[in-house]
């Protein structure tokens, strides 16, 4: 555990302000406290979000994590008990429990949807759940890597599952408010995000856990050394200005590519098209088509009000 620390605290030099806890199950270990009281307190890391099952929440954690943790989230499978896709059946009531208690002791709990073939044509499901215990919610893409490829498979998209996602279900009764468009050339992945694994090998990113890019290890090497490895440093030249496919997307610059472990796992290659592209593409353009909606009925209801000032 003090190596853990230690990392984090020359983390913290280079800028390092917000942390995730997932698993396994994070929950399960026994300095679960002492490592988010470390980190919180004497490193004092901004953001602290944990990442669990919900299956089994400890009530001894429930002050701790008040207390340590920003935002708990909590992953969801199925949207009422009869329903499961990919974890176990019968769990849904655990886990919904768990979502109540954290809500009721005023700690920031959100839900993650895991968002896969077999429950896209319910996804206005997941939004009725998170209405009714008024807790957000947001969805994670599947990504199928080597090791789980044959038992993921009914799961992944294809092109003909990805192009029958309508993320305009509920298009005329949505509202932006506040709302802005950030642009990137790439995703996160090894450049402002790292991902150190239980055994201290450090990755670019948590789906990306693999051996042929593992940058080092914190027990043997420190981060200023991580940070100029070689695989570490390939990450910060990979932008979507580097994969042709993406060269005459008009979108490129906001899904920067899409997802380098999608891509990775998919074709091999870092530098590849991401097999969702079609569907960041139509989420894109929905979106846009949403704006121009709104901002058409903006239009009409300022002329209508100045029609009236005029009248009157």
């Amino acid at each position: 555990m003090d190596v853990f620390i230690y990392s984090i605290k020359q983390l913290k030099n280079y800028g390092l302000n917000k942390i995730i806890i997932s698993g396994g199950e994070p929950t399960l270990r026994d300095d679960l406290e002492f490592l988010l009281r470390e980190i919180k307190e004497n490193i004092s890391i901004e953001y602290v979000c944990l990442i669990t099952n919900g299956i089994h929440f400890p009530e001894k954690l429930i002050n701790v994590v008040k207390k340590y943790v920003d935002e708990v989230s909590v992953s969801i499978d199925g949207y009422n008990e009869n329903i499961s896709f990919i974890r176990p059946a019968g769990i849904y009531s655990s886990v919904i429990d768990t979502v109540r208690v954290l809500k009721e002791n005023e700690i920031n709990v959100s839900m993650i949807v895991t968002l896969h073939k077999q429950n896209m044509e319910v996804m206005n499901e997941y939004k009725l759940l998170s209405e009714k215990l008024e807790v957000p919610f947001s969805y994670s893409i599947l990504v199928c890597n080597n090791k789980n490829r044959d038992e993921c498979k009914e799961f992944e998209f294809d092109d003909n599952s990805l192009n029958k996602i309508k993320w305009d279900q509920d298009i005329e009764n949505t509202k932006i408010e506040n709302f802005e468009f950030a642009t990137r050339l790439s995703c996160e992945a090894g450049r402002r995000l790292l991902s150190i694994a239980a055994n201290g090998d450090v990755f670019p990113c948590h789906m990306l856990h693999d051996e042929c890019l593992k940058f080092g290890n914190i027990n043997d090497m420190s981060i200023p050394e991580i940070l100029i490895s070689p695989k570490r440093l390939l990450f910060k030249f990979i932008t979507v200005d580097f994969i042709k496919e993406c060269s005459a997307c008009k979108f490129r610059y906001l899904c920067g590519g899409g997802c380098r472990a999608n891509a990775y796992y998919k074709n091999g290659d870092l530098l590849s098209k991401d097999p969702y592209c079609l569907m960041y593409y139509n989420f894109y353009n929905t979106i846009l088509d949403l704006l121009k909606q709104q901002n058409l009925a903006y239009k009409n209801i300022s002329r209508e009000e100045l029609n009236e000032k005029q009248i009157t």
